[in-house]
């Protein structure tokens, strides 16, 4: 059980990523953006500027504080999405949502393998089966939402996930003993 904990922050954070890509077309094109691939865009772009220039964050700084910074983000990112009705506002929460995807995923294997200890083998194959599992469950639990309530609430409902993962980082997952 020790080596789920970690694990849930990754299953959250694609929770809502899974839902995104789902649903940002979608709703990009109901909002009267014509091409809604400039969000993706964005997010490649930041992906690979900041992990080409970033990638010595990770290293340097703690893992707590770059994990807690990229859920800040992707919360931003979030509420971008749901009040978008433009392609520049959609490509900014791309931009936002990239740099957070390309911190986190690092920062929170390392978070989760440094959380157990010696047990990396497990540690990392619990968190990538986590993390897929965000990836199919949050698009179909969202896909339940967005007849009743529309895009703008659903995208919404994925900010509380985002709050819901900081909520669950901050008081589950304490700092070990050897420190991070």
């Amino acid at each position: 059980f020790q080596m789920m904990r970690p694990a849930i922050v990754g299953f959250l954070h694609n929770f809502v990523w899974g839902s995104l890509t789902a649903f940002v077309p979608l709703h990009a094109i109901h909002s009267g953006i014509k091409n809604p691939g400039h969000f993706f865009l964005a997010i490649s772009l930041m992906v690979l500027i900041s992990r080409i220039f970033g990638s010595k964050i990770v290293d340097v700084y703690s893992k707590r504080k770059i994990i807690v910074v990229s859920v800040i983000l992707s919360m931003a990112a979030v509420i971008l999405v749901s009040f978008s009705n433009t392609v520049g506002v959609l490509f900014i929460a791309g931009l936002l949502w990239g740099v957070a995807g390309a911190f986190i995923f690092p920062a929170s294997i390392a978070f989760a393998i440094e959380y157990r200890g010696s047990s990396s083998g497990p540690s990392i194959g619990t968190f990538r089966a986590l993390m897929d599992l965000g990836l199919t469950i949050g698009p179909m639990a969202m896909g339940l939402i967005v007849p009743v309530t529309g895009y703008r609430v659903m995208f919404l409902s994925l900010l509380l996930i985002c709050m819901m993962n900081l909520s669950y980082f901050h008081l589950c997952l304490r700092k070990p003993k050897h420190g991070m």
